[in-house]
């Protein structure tokens, strides 16, 4: 058996450009945090074994789960840096969870609008990952457009915010309504 060691995701962060190929193996469940172990599994991208193939026991005894592609891990440290030049630790694990989330590998029921937070008749996700096309009342916002970064829904945000915040369809507007308090309603990793 090949030595498979375990690190915490503030280390395998900073390998996640160490190959094209692979995928990432995280303990526990998501959300995850700097401290969680795991390990990245590189592959040659043409058909190479999987980790869940060559070593089921480990993963068991080990309670990893496959939680992300490489390329996917790859692209959430980029989102982050194009977002500020200074990027915090803590910064770049939203990123990750964020690009996880939106890799179909979770099933994430989020019943409010990403752009805005207001609460909405369908999830803007359903089981399997797929948008539900939905458009929001308020911003205007379309699921699966709109708010398929975390870049993405911040510019979008902004731009909602900086436009006055106003009712894409005002006839739908909430008595004594209030932007900042609709915000409250989108989970801190999509801020």
């Amino acid at each position: 058996m090949t030595d498979l060691i375990l690190e915490p995701l503030e280390i395998l962060i900073h390998r996640f450009f160490v190959a094209y190929s692979g995928d990432v193996y995280l303990q526990g469940d998501y959300p995850w945090t700097a401290n969680s172990l795991g390990l990245i599994h590189l592959t040659d991208g043409f058909g190479e074994p999987r980790l869940e193939d060559l070593y089921p026991e480990f993963l068991e005894r080990n309670y990893l789960q496959k939680a992300i592609s490489l390329e996917r891990a790859q692209d959430s440290v980029t989102n982050a840096f194009s977002q500020k030049k200074l990027v915090t630790l803590e910064e770049l694990i939203a990123c990750f969870n964020f690009h996880y989330i939106n890799d179909g590998f979770l099933s994430f029921l989020n019943p409010y609008c990403l752009i805005c937070g207001l609460g909405q008749p369908k999830p803007s996700r359903d089981e399997d990952g797929l948008p539900s096309w939905e458009i929001c009342d308020c911003c205007g916002a379309k699921a699966g457009i709109d708010d398929n970064d975390i870049h993405e829904i911040r510019i979008r945000r902004k731009e909602w915010l900086d436009g006055g915040a106003k009712w894409f369809k005002p006839r739908n507007k909430v008595l004594h309504w209030s932007p900042n308090e609709q915000l409250k309603n989108i989970p801190p990793e999509w801020l």
